[in-house]
């Protein structure tokens, strides 16, 4: 008579099943080493070392200078998607708190994202850059930046400001369609995308390590 008051192993009870012969387990130890050499054969592969992963973004940076660099470098490392990194405006940036505020990201929600600080003495010396841009341009009667249409009915003079310029201006000045007025854009998407892909090109990488680094971010 089994102990009431002893809690038997699984295997134990399917033993003492087997033994009584009137409720019989068929194979019960056949089905634990099956499921055991299953187990054995889907273990999962190590996984890649951090630097290995990054070996791809990082021989990609080394092709790529200048505003594109640092473009590429807040997609990566702030989580930035394309179209939200081109359309980024000086307001946006917090140098201080190394924070960016996204406007109208995913979902129409504005976010804060961090301003990773590798990036830092790059991005104020890209800012200093682009200030004296702005600065000859309104010297020069220009400086306009394009607004969102409700904010230019509601603060006209708003698109001269500092504040309202894009951080990754555009190479050329353009007519707006809606204002007729001379105003520089931001930097076109397909831009960083030509960039990015001759550089994926001179360094020959591999079809499988180049969608480890497309991500959702040039997607738009």
């Amino acid at each position: 008579m089994p102990d009431a008051s002893r809690t038997e192993h699984p295997l134990e009870l399917g033993a003492q099943l087997r033994g009584g012969g009137d409720a019989e387990l068929p194979g019960i130890e056949n089905h634990f080493a099956t499921a055991a050499e299953q187990m054995e054969e889907h273990r999962l592969l190590p996984l890649p070392a951090p630097e290995q992963l990054l070996q791809p973004v990082q021989a990609i940076f080394a092709q790529i200078d200048g505003m594109k660099r640092l473009m590429v470098g807040l997609l990566y490392g702030a989580g930035l998607r394309l179209t939200e990194c081109v359309s980024l405006r000086v307001k946006d940036i917090d140098l201080t708190y190394g924070q960016i505020i996204v406007r109208d990201g995913k979902g129409q929600r504005d976010r804060a994202t961090i301003l990773p600080a590798a990036l830092l003495p790059e991005f104020q010396a890209h800012l200093a850059r682009v200030k004296i841009l702005h600065d000859r341009e309104v010297a020069l009667g220009y400086g306009f930046a394009p607004l969102p249409f409700a904010l230019a009915r509601k603060y006209p003079a708003a698109d001269r400001e500092w504040a309202w310029q894009f951080v990754f201006p555009a190479s050329r000045r353009c007519i707006d369609p809606r204002t007729r007025k001379t105003v520089r854009f931001h930097i076109a998407e397909s831009t960083l995308q030509r960039t990015v892909k001759a550089a994926v090109r001179r360094i020959a990488v591999s079809s499988d390590r180049v969608s480890s680094i497309r991500m959702n971010s040039f997607s738009g």
